[in-house]
This record gives structure tokens, sequence and C-alpha cells, in this order.
């Protein structure tokens, strides 16, 4: 069975592996061969936005006679506006060393459904940002989004789970959704997609969460290292608190696509 998700210039299309001897998949857009994959997964580009498509793949198998995995038609969606966030009224820089969270938060408040905010090429630093349903992230390719290593950018806390616990945590570098009384999925339709990359603040962000200082990096680890080996002296609970690089929390309907995360 066939299904997929679609954007205004790209169509995903994914299927489970029910022939185990498929070789190959060819995937067909409207008759003709678009092209082939081993993976059980196609990516479709270059379509026109508001098109209807006509998709088909077939499973190549090891003895050379090919199977239907499915078909479907499907139109892909209306072309939205590009809200870049280097540009007027945000003016967010990509130096990597300008702080941006004010910058790129209010272009994400001011975008509506019909609207994309996009990370252009450049290094863009920022803290925590949040996410309203029904809103597409987009960075481009070479456009990365960069954490800051600062835990006061990552304010205020708000209520998360580690381990399956809740605590009051620092917010993450992107934030989906809120942890509600009834624990019960709200949809939210937020599209985090593109080209580019999502970077955390890494291990600078947890030695300040930590408290953790030093000359050097040696002796930073080395005070990390024991730290870990006296967890619970810490009666805060400090590794606890720290925010992830996404966190979606109680919403659903939420699509992570294309990027690389680190």
């Amino acid at each position: 069975m066939l299904k997929y998700f679609s954007y205004s210039d790209e169509i995903v299309v994914f299927w489970d592996k029910t022939i185990e001897n498929a070789k190959t998949y060819v995937v067909t857009v409207n008759g003709k061969k678009e092209g082939q994959s081993t993976k059980t997964f196609f990516r479709i580009s270059g379509l026109r936005p508001n098109a209807m498509c006509d998709v088909s793949v077939v499973a190549v198998l090891r003895d050379e006679t090919d199977a239907l995995v499915g078909n479907f038609k499907c139109r892909t969606k209306e072309q939205k506006r590009d809200v870049d966030v280097s540009a007027y009224p945000y003016y967010a820089v990509g130096d990597g060393k300008t702080l941006n969270t004010f910058a790129i938060q209010r272009a994400i408040d001011d975008c509506g459904e019909t609207d994309r905010i996009v990370i252009p090429k450049g290094i863009f630093l920022t803290g925590a940002l949040t996410l309203k349903g029904n809103t597409e992230l987009y960075i481009e390719e070479g456009g990365v989004l960069k954490g800051s290593t600062k835990k006061e950018d990552y304010l205020p806390k708000i209520r998360s789970r580690f381990e399956g616990k809740e605590y009051d945590c620092y917010s993450s570098l992107i934030n989906v959704g809120t942890l509600n009384e009834s624990r019960d999925p709200k949809e939210f339709g937020a599209v985090i997609r593109g080209k580019g990359t999502i970077i955390g603040g890494g291990i600078d962000l947890l030695y300040d969460c930590l408290g953790i200082e030093g000359k050097t990096v040696a002796e930073k680890r080395h005070k990390l290292f024991d730290y870990q080996n006296n967890l619970s002296a810490d009666k805060e609970g400090r590794h606890r608190q720290r925010g992830r690089l996404i966190n979606i929390t109680c919403c659903k309907n939420v699509l992570i696509d294309g990027l690389n995360l680190g």
C-alpha cells in the first residue's frame, strides 16, 4: 500500500516492504519513469504547484519479473509565500555570531498557513524557537539553524519529560506543542523541512546547564566525568533540565523531512 505527503513542488511516496524478494523499485509519474530506489521511499521533485500526478511503484524481483506495489493519484499543494528571515522586516544575520532569536521568532509569529518561513544560506545563531500549528519552517541548502551555547537563551523553562518523568526544563531549540494535563495529542500540522541543517548547542550548552566551568577542554571534561559519577549529589537534577534539538509534545501531524540534524 502506497502512502505519500506532498508539497507545492515535491511528492514523497513511501510503502511497506510486502514483497520480500524485491531487488529494486521503479517509480513512474504520469506514465513516465521518474527513477528507481532500493529503499521503500522515493522523492519526486521539480513538480508544479497544484498539479495532478498519477504515481505508480513497481517492484523488480530478483528473477527479473515485476510486481505492482501500488498506484495513486494526488495533487501537489498551492505555492506558499516565502518569508525570508534575513530580509525586511526581520533582518536576521547569518554570520554564526549574531543572536537571531527575536527576529526568527517574530517571522514565525507573523506567518500563517499560506506562508513558509525560510532560513536562507548562512549560519543563523538562535535560542529557543516555538512553532505555531499549521506553519512551515524551511531551511535552504547551505542554511544552518544553529543553537546557542548559553542556557539563558532557552528561557523560560517549560514543563517537559525526561526518562518518563516530568520536570521544569530549559526550552528546546525548536518547540512544537505543549505538555497538557489531559496528555492527549492535539492536531498541530507543523512542517520542518528543507535541504539545510539544524545543529544544537552541543556539549558547551551542556556544560552551561550543569554549571561546569574550566580554562581548558580537558578540565571541563574531567569535571563532567566527576559530575556523572556523582549524579545523586545534584539535588536539582540539572542534567534532566537540558532541552532537546526538537521537542514535540502532545501533538500530532508534525512532519520533519530532508534535513541534516546534529
